[in-house]
């Protein structure tokens, strides 16, 4: 088990495993309503480790009135506009954001390797493993890990150690009033 994920000033990881992709999609949309109500938007990153997952939650988005920019590898991105940035898990190497969501860590999605051949799916899940943990170092302030299998949930969120993250569930807000930052 992995002791303890390395967050610069970060608050506790706060994970969330509910039972469809919809309840991770409702959830992201109090967090970002709130972030904006709070003038802790800028520098958001949702990541998905699909493609077709990114799709999505674009749309989803853009549907609740959200300004969102996708991560292109061969894009060059504007970070001094105020848009929500997305995109997949492996696209984000060396980049830091205040506040960063993670989407549908479910064993079926992530490590999921394929293939018959076990050398070759340990190295996939080796790799998979990599990109999981190069995506919770993009955080500085907030990290959400949400999971859309109550059954199945990612290995990866298994392999971290419980007394360092914060579990909480659909209609609870992270974000408290009970702090005295002045942002």
């Amino acid at each position: 088990m992995l002791k303890r994920i390395s967050l610069r000033d970060c608050n506790k990881p706060k994970v969330a495993i509910y039972s469809s992709f919809d309840e991770q999609l409702n959830h992201l949309d109090d967090e970002l309503i709130a972030l904006t109500n709070t003038n802790r938007l800028k520098r958001t990153l949702v990541l998905h480790p699909l493609n077709s997952g990114v799709t999505r939650i674009k749309n989803f988005l853009e549907a609740n009135q959200h300004f969102v920019e996708r991560l292109e590898p061969t894009k060059q991105q504007s970070f001094s506009q105020d848009s929500i940035k997305i995109g997949t898990m492996s696209l984000n190497s060396g980049l830091e954001f205040e506040n960063v969501f993670i989407l549908d860590l479910n064993d079926s999605i992530i490590p999921n390797p394929k293939g018959s051949n076990m050398a070759k799916i340990e190295h996939q899940i080796f790799n998979m493993r990599k990109i999981f943990y190069a995506s919770l170092n993009c955080a500085t302030m907030n990290l959400f890990l949400f999971s859309g299998d109550k059954s199945n949930p990612s290995r990866f969120l298994q392999e971290l150690d419980p007394e360092y993250l914060e579990y909480f569930t659909l209609g609870e807000s992270s974000n408290s009033n009970d702090d005295d930052f002045p942002f």
